[in-house]
């Protein structure tokens, strides 16, 4: 392998390693606990599943003046993906939705802000295989 050859899908970051580290955990007597996983650009993630009414956070961090995909595809059952800016989205909050019947589907933002986008995954009906992307 070429010393020059990247490896992966990036590289650390280990500052943001650190801060996470130290961040001290969620106490659910006090707060509410959401895990959140965080995507990458155009790393899916695959094998999603989960039960009619569930809901799996995801972020992703985006840069201004890029356009940025969100979207879901494959699989069984039925899932909505709610979208925000900056804060957790749901059914009953949301900036960006998209519901259509079945597993695709797609938020397009033309110009979306620097920052932390919010992606809810909310199984309309249970589902299974299914993945998750965000482009930009």
């Amino acid at each position: 392998v070429a010393t020059n050859a990247p490896i992966g899908v990036g590289i650390l970051n280990a500052a943001r390693a650190v801060e996470k580290a130290l961040e001290p955990p969620c106490d659910p007597q006090v707060e509410v606990c959401i895990d959140v996983t965080q995507l990458f650009n155009r790393v899916n993630a695959v094998g999603l599943s989960g039960v009619t009414g569930s809901e799996t956070m995801y972020s992703f961090e985006a840069e201004a003046g890029k356009p940025l995909t969100l979207l879901t595809f494959g699989g069984l059952g039925d899932v909505t993906m709610y979208v925000s800016f900056g804060t957790f989205p749901g059914p009953s909050s949301f900036q960006h939705r998209s519901m259509r019947s079945g597993n695709s589907e797609t938020i397009r933002l033309a110009a979306p802000q620097t920052g932390t986008y919010y992606i809810n995954i909310v199984g309309t009906r249970s589902y299974s295989g299914v993945t998750i992307s965000a482009r930009q």
